[in-house]
């Protein structure tokens, strides 16, 4: 009797960019302990697509949407028509939520397995969960941990993005005529995490001063369009090169991050992308803490980072946006000068 295919799915969708990414060495853990590609579950919001492009042990990216209210009915039977046809028999739910689980015993999923909250258990097929206390922790704990009940090996910590070489080749040949190459990513997705953009424009100035032929990549939405032209405006330029990406999709702008010599941000999706992709990537921490898994992150703080750390609580964080403005841009230009000097 010929062996049965194995086909793995894991469900993972939380909207964030920054999230998913934390999530890639559990991801690939599971696929390298089933040997197999796998298919991955998730929302357009990760970007995961023109991110996780290049990646070998991905097989598939499905978007599916995060729905409320009675429409949750259509997002179950939607995803059970998927898992069937894509013929799902390991399915790996990194979150907590039922409806995935419900899905896929629609769908006929013989091998269930998710973290064991509330409701979801009568629907999983291991006799282990997660202890209560893992729910209060970060997305990533939460992942290792579940790991550990299931008996797979994690040792992808230090996981770095792939890239396509003739694309970075490309794009690294166009600007390498300049000295040194800067990024910047004006904001994050919550105000309590973005750095004043008057001190974005110090930054710039106060690098322009300095250095000459260098050019500097600047990251931010089409909503923050009024802030950036302030800035384009003040900006000294003494024969360094502004470039804007903002009209440009992320499965671009990584190739910006990978050919930059640093990159400035705050605590968001795009720098823990920066920090994935080996750059050497300084992340500003104002009211919220740093987790000590990053890579290449070279953090930097708050005056009151003390207070913080005394004070903060995972996924509660001290919502001011006063801690970030305690962050002085001479304080981040002497942290990445020694990089360009």
């Amino acid at each position: 009797m010929p062996k049965k295919e194995v086909n793995i799915g894991i469900n993972f969708r939380h909207s964030a960019i920054g999230e998913m990414l934390w999530m890639l060495s559990i991801i690939k853990s599971i696929s390298e302990h089933h040997n197999k590609k796998v298919i991955i579950f998730t929302r357009k919001e990760t970007k995961a697509k023109v991110i996780l492009e290049n990646e070998d042990y991905i097989k598939e990216i499905i978007y599916l949407p995060f729905r409320k209210g009675i429409y949750q009915i259509n997002e179950i039977m939607t995803q059970a028509k998927i898992l069937r046809k894509r013929k799902i028999n390991y399915f790996y739910i990194l979150e907590e939520i039922v409806r995935p689980c419900l899905a896929a015993k629609i769908a006929g999923v013989k091998n269930i397995f998710s973290y064991g909250k509330k409701k979801q258990q009568k629907y999983l097929s291991q006799i282990k969960f997660l202890n209560q206390n893992i729910y209060n922790k970060h997305e990533y704990i939460r992942g290792v941990n579940f790991l550990k009940i299931m008996n797979i090996k994690h040792k992808n910590i230090k996981i770095k993005l792939s890239l396509n070489n003739k694309k970075l080749r490309k794009i690294k040949k166009k600007y390498s005529k300049y000295n040194k190459r800067i990024f910047l990513a004006l904001q994050a997705s919550e105000k309590f995490r973005t750095w004043p953009t008057e001190f974005f424009l110090k930054l710039i100035n106060q690098l322009s001063y300095r250095y000459k032929n260098n050019i500097i990549f600047l990251l931010c939405n089409k909503s923050f369009n009024a802030e950036l032209n302030k800035i384009k405006s003040k900006i000294i330029v003494n024969k360094n090169k502004i470039l804007s990406l903002e009209n440009h999709k992320f499965g671009i702008i990584k190739y910006f991050m990978k050919i930059s010599d640093v990159y400035v941000g705050c605590d968001s999706g795009p720098s823990m992308l920066s920090d994935l992709l080996d750059t050497k990537t300084f992340v500003l921490y104002g009211a919220t803490a740093p987790l000590p898994y990053k890579n290449n992150i070279y953090p930097i703080y708050s005056s009151k980072k003390k207070y913080l750390q005394k004070n903060l609580i995972v996924n509660k964080y001290q919502k001011n946006n006063s801690y970030m403005e305690d962050i002085s841009s001479i304080k981040v230009f002497n942290k990445i000068k020694k990089f360009l000097d």
